[in-house]
């Protein structure tokens, strides 16, 4: 398959259809810039550098073989921003288990809509629900696993 293949194939969409998708294309680059910024608390005037690496991040997952793109992320955001290589891969471990999280969830509402129709609306519920808790139940965690790792240095000091 080549570039000519390509642009033919292209050409058969209609343009109301291909612009449709670039804008959903691009919003998803917006929000994917929005969860990153938010994740490692940068700038408002980082956002364009941000845009920059999740685009960059994105190319390079798709060029590079067996998801090696990935080491990317932490690369450019110590590069742009000076936050070490631990805390950016930390945060890229978790955008990719919030992103299969929403997956199973579509899985799940899917499978709701297919099977029996009737708890579509339930599912939903639970699954927002969960959603809406989770931050909470992460800071939850956090704050007790920092006090459980301080009660421990204190026992072993």
């Amino acid at each position: 398959m080549g570039w000519r293949t390509i642009i033919v194939s292209l050409a058969d969409i209609p343009l109301q259809t291909l612009s449709g998708l670039v804008a959903l294309s691009i919003l998803n680059y917006v929000l994917r810039m929005w969860r990153i910024r938010w994740s490692l608390q940068l700038p408002s005037n980082a956002s364009v550098t941000v845009f920059y690496i999740t685009t960059s991040h994105n190319l390079w997952n798709i060029l590079m073989p067996m998801r090696l793109g990935e080491a990317s992320f932490p690369l450019l955001i110590k590069q742009h921003f000076a936050i070490d290589y631990v805390t950016s891969s930390s945060h890229l471990l978790l955008f990719r288990l919030l992103d299969l999280a929403v997956l199973l969830s579509i899985f799940v509402l899917t499978l709701c809509l297919v099977t029996v129709p009737m708890m579509f609306i339930p599912c939903l519920v639970v699954i927002t629900l969960m959603f809406w808790a989770a931050p909470y139940l992460l800071s939850l965690i956090s704050v007790t696993l920092k006090k459980r790792n301080f009660q421990l240095a204190k026992e072993l000091l």
